[in-house]
């Protein structure tokens, strides 16, 4: 599962890493993400959101 997420700027790189060993483990596929910030690339966020279903 692929995801873009954004994160509170003083998320700690522990509490980053848990969240995503956490959603594994919760929903017992793969995850993988990209943190969404305004200098991720317009053309890849309109790809990415293109393709991707609101949750």
């Amino acid at each position: 599962m692929d995801l873009l997420v954004s994160f509170r700027e003083d998320a700690s790189l522990f509490e980053l890493s848990g969240f995503w060993q956490d959603l594994q483990a919760l929903l017992g596929v793969r995850v993988d993400g990209i943190e969404d910030h305004p200098g991720l690339r317009e053309r890849f966020r309109r790809r990415i959101m293109k393709d991707a279903p609101p949750l």
